[in-house]
């Protein structure tokens, strides 16, 4: 069965990739900056949608100013962005609701989403590598959801693959979904999962305090899980091979902590000696967001991100052939370097 989830998983991938990632050779990167500073550059993310051919990438430059809400209307756009939440970058993209409105094929990477993201049940979209507060509706088929951070609700998707992330929320009407090395928790005493259906839930990590651990679970397939106590033992749906453990990190707030749903950076989520999660995942991965198929780094969830965002790189030697395993001889050009940063 850990096989099928693989192949599965890996067609899901390769499916995602092929649709979102468009792979064209004239696509251009339009830039925007609200600081004010470059006047070179689009001033807001509107005004470069409209300049926007399906396959662009559209970068929000980190200038620490919300960029305020975002309306989506081209289909196979990149919007990328620089950093993540971490409270010591020097600057974030930082936006606010996203709505995206009846388009496909959408990829947001390195926002920090301090809002909504309604999907409008548009299929293929890709959301990694931010951070959220906030609730995420009607995503539809074939999306991925990949190493985020998530504070706030996911509900009302159909077809989301989600995987590698850190989440402090509940879930509500999830239909065939993927769940895939998260660390899942809530702290809030509320229900957990509510209404999961025809859905995997498999080699993660959830700590709740929920008073209502999952409710109307039907036909899904609770696997190699990770459970902070066997109340999620007994909820309905096909479990099997899960573990009961309620000490992995070495420091992770423990159950009947007094706070509302939130994520600090300072958590240590370093596996203390003898967890049950190192190896123990699908394919002798890890359990856990630092297991699977996309393993998320604890140096950017720990350190901020200390790299910077390369967009595109193009070689226009077109004589050029590599070995398999082979170097790709590139020079990258840095400009705009401040100090200390």
């Amino acid at each position: 069965m850990k096989n099928a989830i693989n192949i599965f998983a890996a067609i899901l991938m390769a499916t995602c990739a092929l649709l979102i990632c468009t792979n064209n050779i004239n696509a251009a990167k339009l830039v925007v900056d609200n600081s004010g500073f470059n006047p070179n550059n689009y001033p807001d993310y509107a005004s470069a949608e409209m300049d926007a051919n399906s396959g662009d990438t559209i970068y929000l430059s980190p200038t620490g100013l919300p960029y305020g809400a975002l309306t989506i209307t081209k289909s196979q756009l990149r919007i990328f962005g620089g950093g993540n939440g971490h409270p010591d970058l020097p600057a974030r993209t930082i936006t606010n609701n996203i709505t995206v409105s009846a388009v496909d094929s959408i990829e947001f990477n390195g926002i920090y989403i301090l809002g909504n993201i309604n999907g409008g049940s548009n299929e293929y979209l890709s959301i990694s590598n931010c951070s959220i507060v906030g609730s995420i509706t009607n995503v539809g088929n074939g999306s991925l959801f990949r190493n985020n951070i998530l504070v706030g609700s996911f509900s009302s998707c159909v077809g989301v693959n989600i995987s590698n992330n850190i989440i402090s929320t509940n879930f509500t009407t999830m239909i065939s979904c993927t769940f895939a090395n998260n660390l899942i928790y809530e702290r809030t005493n509320t229900w957990f999962f509510n209404n999961l259906q025809n859905s995997i839930v498999t080699d993660n990590i959830m700590f709740y305090d929920a008073s209502t651990v999952a409710t109307s679970i039907t036909t899904s397939f609770i696997d190699n899980n990770i459970f902070e106590d066997d109340a999620w033992l007994s909820a309905a749906g096909a479990t099997s091979n899960n573990i009961v453990e309620d000490s992995l990190f070495v420091f992770f707030p423990p159950q009947s902590t007094d706070f509302i749903s939130e994520f600090l950076y300072d958590w240590d989520l370093t596996y203390i000696a003898g967890n049950s999660a190192e190896g123990a995942g699908t394919g002798g991965s890890d359990i856990g967001p630092f297991g699977g198929n996309y393993p998320m780094s604890r140096q950017w969830l720990m350190y901020a991100n200390p790299y910077p965002l390369i967009l595109d790189v193009q070689i226009n030697n077109g004589s050029l052939t590599l070995p398999s395993g082979g170097f790709v001889p590139i020079n990258i050009k840095a400009s705009n370097i401040v100090s200390g940063q």
